[in-house]
C-alpha cells in the first residue's frame, strides 16, 4: 500500500519563501487580483483563487487544500499546531482554520480521502499552477482540472456498483430522488442498509451528498449566466439566503462574496489525462 501524507502529517518539501521574495511585488498582486474560478467537473468541485479571510469553520466533505503562491498555515481541532505546508488533506466535518497569504486551490470531493501519495503532491501543485496561470479557454480550465483530480487520486464513484450507480441518479436529478427510500428502491437496497453503505464508502451522509447536488444545480445555472436568487430557487432552495448559508456550510465558501470578485464557473467533464 502507497504511504500517503495525510492532514496531521508533516509534508517532505515546503516552498521556497525566496521563490515568493524574488518575485516583482506588481506581478504577485497582479496573480493575487485573478478572478477566482469554480470548476464544476463531473460531482467534484475545484476553488482556484484569493484566500477569503474565513473564522474557524467546517465543511461537509473531504477538502484538499493546496497552495500556489506560497505555503499557508492550517490548525485543526485537537490537533498539535501544523507547519506551514503546501498541501493538505482536511477530513469532512473537521472544525479547522487555514490562513493563506496568497492564492489557493481547494478541492472539494465527496469521496473519502484520507491522504495524497508523497511523489504526488508537487505534481498536483504544479497542476493547480496550471489551472490559475494558463488556462483561459474552459477546455483548458477542464483538462488541467482532471489532471489535478488524476493526481490526488480521487475516484469518479464508490466502488460498490449499486451504490454508485444510486448516487449518480440523484445527482442528475435531486428533485426526483428526495429521500433516501425512494433512491434506494431505484437499486434495489433496503433503506438503512443503503443509508449505512453510503455513509461508509463515501464519509457524507445521504442528505449530504443530496445537498450537494442541489447545489451544484445552483452552480450550473450560475454558469449559463443566471442570477443568484433565480440560481436558487431553479435548484430547489427558498431563496438565495437559503443557497448561500448552504454553499458555506458544505463548501466553506460565500456565493455573494464569490460573485463580488466576478467568479467565473465552468462546468463539464474529466478530461482526458495531459
Amino acid at each position: 500500500m502507497a504511504k500517503v501524507v495525510n492532514s496531521t502529517s508533516p509534508l517532505p518539501f515546503t516552498i521556497d519563501p525566496a521563490h515568493r521574495n524574488a518575485m516583482p511585488q506588481a506581478r504577485f498582486q497582479e496573480l493575487a487580483d485573478q478572478r477566482p474560478t469554480l470548476i464544476l467537473i463531473d460531482d467534484d468541485l475545484i476553488y482556484a483563487g484569493p484566500p477569503f479571510d474565513l473564522t474557524p469553520h467546517c465543511v461537509a466533505v473531504t477538502t484538499i487544500a493546496i497552495a500556489i503562491d506560497s505555503p499557508f498555515e492550517l490548525e485543526i481541532k485537537g490537533q498539535p499546531a501544523l507547519p506551514s505546508r503546501a498541501i493538505a488533506v482536511i477530513p469532512a466535518r473537521t472544525l479547522h482554520h487555514l490562513r493563506a497569504p496568497s492564492r489557493m486551490a481547494f478541492v472539494y470531493t465527496g469521496m473519502r480521502i484520507d491522504g495524497v501519495a508523497p511523489h504526488m503532491l508537487e505534481p498536483a501543485q504544479v497542476a493547480a499552477e496550471r489551472l490559475m496561470n494558463e488556462c483561459q479557454e474552459d477546455a483548458q480550465i477542464l483538462a488541467h482540472a482532471s489532471a489535478l483530480l488524476a493526481m490526488l487520486a480521487i475516484p469518479k464513484g464508490v466502488p460498490s456498483p449499486a451504490v454508485s450507480l444510486a448516487l449518480r441518479k440523484m445527482t442528475a436529478s435531486p428533485w426526483d430522488f428526495r429521500t433516501a427510500e425512494q433512491t434506494a428502491a431505484h437499486v434495489a437496497l433496503p433503506t438503512q442498509l443503503f443509508r449505512r453503505r453510503v455513509k461508509r464508502e463515501t464519509g457524507m451522509t445521504f442528505g449530504q451528498h443530496r445537498q450537494r447536488a442541489l447545489v451544484h444545480a445552483a452552480l450550473r445555472a450560475l454558469a449559463q449566466g443566471e442570477n443568484l436568487t433565480f440560481a436558487a430557487h431553479s435548484a430547489g432552495f427558498s431563496s438565495s439566503a437559503h443557497l448561500s448559508s448552504t454553499v458555506r456550510r458544505m463548501f466553506g465558501l460565500m456565493p455573494s462574496r464569490l460573485l463580488k470578485a466576478g467568479v467565473r464557473v465552468v462546468v463539464g467533464k474529466r478530461a482526458a489525462f495531459l
